[in-house]
């Protein structure tokens, strides 16, 4: 989320909610995908800026530093998510139906480290301005029917059950943060460089984004989930502070 687009729409310019890219792998063909939320009467600005900064990456690439935070974002999201049996099989079934040798995201991690900026703006180059984009826009109209349809179904499965259910994978996300965190405040080795170091703004981002979590899932999570966020968030600010003094 610190990235370019993040940093420039969101903090500068404070023109979106959130703004974020995604991306699907397909068999025959595949698919990048920007996306942001806004305010109607920001719609056009924010699609403009969005545009913009989305060719300033297909023209100049990102910046090193960069890189080397988005290359140990994904290394600990990556092995963090791929430790159970179904997740491995499911990248062994994605690399088949590829083509490729049922082993082959085991080189995933060493391909990452090895980026330059050089690999990711030539990528940028070839993808993003080759060809143009396909916009959608959902509107206030269209939310609000969206949102009826969601209320609808929330108060259907409350009506049948109280009780929040358990989702490992909010634990396993608790935990990607928690990681993050301590390589942000030196705790950890960051896998791409084998080196300890600080990032302060980057580990209150991770710290806030709990603290947001924490705030708004409050009543919508079990026993065992809520301790386990209140512990995350009790050890990071701790630690925060401590390494805040010594900076």
């Amino acid at each position: 989320m610190a990235g370019p687009l993040f940093t420039k729409i969101r903090e500068e310019l404070g023109l979106a909610y959130y703004v974020s890219a995604t991306q699907f792998h397909g068999s025959t063909t595949g698919m990048f995908a920007f996306y942001l939320g806004t305010s109607p009467d920001q719609l056009e600005t924010a699609k403009t800026h969005l545009l913009d900064e989305i060719k300033t990456i297909a023209t100049n690439g990102i910046p090193d530093d960069v890189l080397e935070s988005v290359k140990t974002t994904w290394l600990a999201s990556h092995a963090l998510a791929n430790q159970k049996p179904s997740s491995l099989a499911r990248l062994s079934a994605i690399d088949c139906l590829l083509g490729f040798p049922p082993d082959h995201h085991l080189q995933a991690p060493d391909q990452i480290r090895a980026l330059s900026t050089a690999d990711i703006k030539a990528a940028a180059a070839k993808y993003f301005n080759t060809s143009e984009p396909v916009i959608v826009s959902v509107s206030p109209y269209q939310h609000q029917l969206l949102s009826i349809a969601r209320t609808f179904k929330n108060q259907h499965t409350k009506s049948m059950s109280n009780t929040p259910k358990p989702d490992t994978r909010f634990n396993d996300f608790v935990y990607l943060q928690a990681q993050n965190a301590g390589l942000f405040l030196g705790q950890l080795t960051n896998p791409a460089t084998g080196e300890q170091s600080v990032n302060l703004k980057a580990a209150a981002m991770v710290l806030d984004s709990l603290e947001m979590l924490a705030a708004k899932t409050q009543g919508n999570l079990t026993q065992e989930e809520t301790s386990l966020l209140e512990k995350a968030l009790l050890n990071i600010r701790a630690l925060y502070a401590n390494v805040e003094d010594l900076d």
